[in-house]
Order: C-alpha cells, then sequence, then structure tokens
C-alpha cells in the first residue's frame, strides 16, 4: 500500500502528535508498505534524530525549515508525490476541512482513496461551531473509511446524530509489547505519570492527590515540551500544595529513553484526565498501552476511554477527584491481585500491540482498495 499522511507535521519528538503517527505508521513501514509524510521543523539538530528514526522505520519524509511559505511548499512537494505515485494509495487526514481537500485530489486520480482519523473533535459538541459539525458529518460521508481511536467516539456519534460511516475501523493507540515488558513494580513510594501537560489532562490532579497521601511518596513527572512554561507550570503546582522535595520534574524525556529514566523503580504509573468532554469520549491515551505493558500496579480515571481498553482486572479505577485517587493509589500500593493483574495484562498486550493494530489496519484498508492491490494479499 502507498499510505501518505496528509496532515502536516511539527516534525519534533517534543509533540505526542508526531510521536504517535511515527510509532504506528513506522510499523506499517516495517510491513512493506510505503508511509510518505510531510511537515516543517525548527532545530537542526533535533531534526536529524527525527530523520533517523524516519530512515530505521522505512518512513519517507517531506519537509522543510520553518520559514516563509515552508509549510505550503511542503504541501505542494507531497501533493506531488501523491500525483505522481502509481498504483492505489491511501490519504489519511486527522481533520475533515483537511479530508475536502483530500476529495479534490481523489477527484485528480481516481486512485486515491480517502480515509480520516477521528481524534480530539470534542469542540463540536458545543452549538458555537455547527457550521464545522455540519460539514464534520458532510465529509464523513463522501469519505472512503474512518479509523475511530477509541469505541466512545463511535457511541457518541450514534448517540448525537444517529450516524454510523460505512465502513470503518476501531483502533486504539497501542504500543510495543516489547519494549517495556518484564519491567517490575518497586516498593519505592515514586508515583509517575509522563505525558503532555494539556489543561484538558488534568495534572493538577497528580498534585493535590499526592498532598493527601503520606510523606513518603512522591511524583515523578516526565513530560512537556522542555521549555521553560512547562517547569514554571509544574513549579506553580508543587507551591500550590505546598509539595517542596517531593515532586521529581524530568522535562521532556526522549520517547527511546522513557523507560530508563521515567518507568524504571515506579510504584504506581498514573494516568489521571479531565472532567471534559475530550478526555471521557475523544482520546486513546498512548501512555496507558503503555502502562498495560509493564508489571506495574496503575492508577487511571474512571472515564469510557480508559474502562473500554482496561477494568479492573488490569488496573485500578478511581472517580475524577483527589480524595478518590489518593484511595485508589493506596489501593495499588497494598494489592494482593496485582499478580492477577499482570496475568490478565498478557491478553491486552496482544490485542493493543502494534503487530496486531497493523493487522487491522490492512484489513480495514482492504475493505476499498482494489483485489489486485499487493497490500492486500
Amino acid at each position: 500500500m502507498n499510505i501518505f499522511y496528509y496532515h502536516p507535521l511539527a516534525l519534533t519528538f517534543t509533540t505526542g502528535q508526531t510521536i504517535q503517527i511515527f510509532r504506528f505508521y513506522g510499523e506499517l513501514a516495517k510491513n512493506g508498505h510505503r508511509v510518505v509524510i510531510y511537515g516543517t521543523y525548527r532545530d537542526e539538530a533535533e531534526f536529524q534524530k527525527l530523520f533517523l528514526s524516519a530512515k530505521e522505520y522505512g518512513i519517507e519524509l517531506i519537509c522543510k525549515k520553518e520559514g516563509f511559505a515552508a509549510r505550503t511548499l511542503a504541501k505542494i512537494r507531497f501533493i506531488r508525490e501523491i500525483l505522481k505515485t502509481d498504483g492505489n494509495k491511501i490519504l489519511v487526514t486527522r481533520h475533515h476541512k483537511k479530508s475536502k481537500g483530500a476529495l479534490w485530489i481523489k477527484m485528480l486520480d481516481s486512485r486515491v482513496s480517502v480515509v480520516q482519523e477521528i481524534h480530539e473533535i470534542h469542540y463540536l459538541m458545543d452549538k458555537k461551531y455547527q457550521t464545522d459539525k455540519h460539514g464534520f458529518y458532510a465529509v464523513l460521508k463522501e469519505i472512503d473509511g474512518v479509523v475511530f481511536i477509541s469505541a466512545s467516539q463511535l457511541f457518541l456519534l450514534k448517540n448525537e446524530e444517529d450516524f454510523t460511516p460505512q465502513k470503518y475501523v476501531i483502533l486504539p493507540c497501542g504500543a510495543d509489547n516489547e519494549k517495556f515488558s518484564g519491567i517490575k513494580h518497586q516498593n519505592s513510594g515514586v508515583l509517575t505519570y509522563f505525558g503532555q501537560l494539556n489543561d484538558w489532562k488534568n495534572v493538577p490532579l497528580l498534585f493535590e492527590s499526592l498532598s493527601l497521601l503520606p510523606q513518603e511518596f512522591s511524583l515523578r513527572i516526565a513530560g512537556g515540551k522542555g521549555d521553560l512554561k512547562s517547569k514554571q507550570y509544574i513549579d506553580n503546582l508543587i507551591q500550590k500544595y505546598t509539595l517542596f522535595g517531593r515532586v521529581d520534574f524530568l522535562g521532556f524525556v526522549p520517547p527511546d529513553e522513557i523507560e530508563e529514566k521515567a518507568i524504571a523503580g515506579s510504584n504506581v504509573l498514573l494516568l489521571p484526565l479531565g472532567d471534559n468532554v475530550q478526555s471521557k469520549f475523544f482520546t486513546s491515551p498512548i501512555k496507558l498501552f503503555e502502562y498495560l505493558m509493564t508489571d506495574i500496579p496503575i492508577v487511571a480515571v474512571d472515564y469510557p476511554t480508559v474502562s473500554d481498553i482496561a477494568d479492573e482486572k488490569a488496573l485500578t479505577l478511581s472517580e475524577n477527584s483527589a480524595q478518590k485517587f489518593a484511595e485508589a493509589v493506596m489501593r495499588a500500593v497494598n494489592d494482593a491481585a496485582l499478580p492477577n493483574k499482570i496475568e490478565h495484562r498478557i491478553i491486552l498486550r496482544e490485542r493493543y500491540s502494534m503487530k496486531n493494530r497493523v493487522i487491522l489496519f490492512q484489513e480495514f484498508a482492504c475493505q476499498f482498495l482494489d483485489d489486485l492491490d499487493e497490500g492486500c494479499h
């Protein structure tokens, strides 16, 4: 298959979006499919790391350094590459406005199929975005297929508009089931979170919960964008909840160093989520899948985006309040059922492995590709 990711990326590993796309579409490239991505970069040294990662996966990059019309020039080269490529090709988008553009490209080349991934479209639930909402549903009816990253997204679409795409697949984010396997928990009192610090992810929940726990517990955070703003954000939370000396903020940690620097030595792994539509219905937390690959206790907020993936057989679920979350941490620390939970995770590790995600995507794509396309054999 020829797969073109039709969305301009910030080519840096400090963004969760880029990490997610590289991991999954890199696995498709490793499986013999052609994958082409475009975007812009700012820092030469940082881009070289990303370039080497792309080369290792087999991903083709079309990119320009940030500057005047850089994104537009990269996009033009990207579209030219689509049109000159022989055979069937899939244009993958992650926004309905990009899907509209992809449909124009399909008018120029009938061998193009358009697939949209559904991500954080929570804003469409807001009445002031009704025009966008109508446009969103209109595009979904025209494109060839839809990729939902959580079952709750599909449920909400059915519930809101009584709409189900003709061809779709539910593909939650996955993880490398070998990368983190076998990492054991330690009775260290270290509670770990790694990920971005966006408001909707409700990172303050971790700090307030820690303030309710005994002094022997500490919080380790690997996240943010490696900038001063991220550090100030964490410093303000430390001051607000009087947690001086109990928080170890590592800043941004490259994906290939997460295991050694963030996960190793953890007592419990934490997954906060906010009281918002995005957290409840429209996300598929990468860290949840990575957590499940370990043998470390997990505490997560009990929302459909979590419980649709794993329940109390594999982790400890909590209401979205500091008191309840702190109590859940104590239950996880003293959980006599942990061996059973680790055993249950074996099933989940296979189900949500990148290998299985690739298989499901291939089966989905073959619903609308020509039978002669070699990617469908």
